[in-house]
């Protein structure tokens, strides 16, 4: 289900500002990463003397594995966007712009193409996350595991080097 915002008045000098705040479903399947909620999408397109712009913020809830402990983390996503807006360009490149299709932009298919690029490669429970022991799988965030560290046999001489 496709979800479009109208530019037409704007195009047609009718408004000079068009505020928008739209719930929009994002269809994403990840492995890693559940979310929690729709997107929400709001700002304004705003006609300046002809350069017209698009400020907008994107907002989804998601849960995610951490990348080290395995912990769930929930956290939001928030993806400010501020991109030029044409009705056509003529020999220019259009990858900086968003050139509605009969005045209007398929919003359900832009939020989705911000959210999956703003999505971070790994997510952590905390910046200082220790992970899980290698030896017996237990969270180091709870404390140590008990585990005697194993010494690569070509680095053991240099184990007693700092004593």
């Amino acid at each position: 289900m496709a979800l479009y915002l109208d530019l037409n008045q704007l195009f047609s000098g009718e408004l000079t500002e068009i505020p928008f705040d739209l719930s929009v479903p994002v269809d994403y399947q990840e492995l890693d990463i559940r979310l929690c909620s729709d997107a929400r999408f709001f700002g304004d397109v705003t006609d300046n003397s002809g350069y017209i712009e698009m400020k907008a913020t994107i907002e989804l809830d998601y849960e995610a594995s951490c990348s080290r402990c395995l912990a769930a983390v929930r956290d939001k996503l928030v993806v400010p966007i501020s991109v030029p807006i044409a009705a056509h360009l003529q020999n220019e490149d259009t990858d900086d712009y968003i050139i509605p299709e009969a005045g209007q932009i398929d919003v359900t298919d832009f939020v989705y193409q911000n959210v999956v690029t703003a999505f971070p490669h790994k997510f952590l429970c905390r910046e200082d996350c220790k992970g899980l022991c290698p030896r017996c799988g237990k969270n180091l965030n709870d404390g140590d595991c008990g585990c005697k560290p194993e010494v690569d046999p070509r680095l053991a001489g240099l184990a007693d080097f700092f004593k």
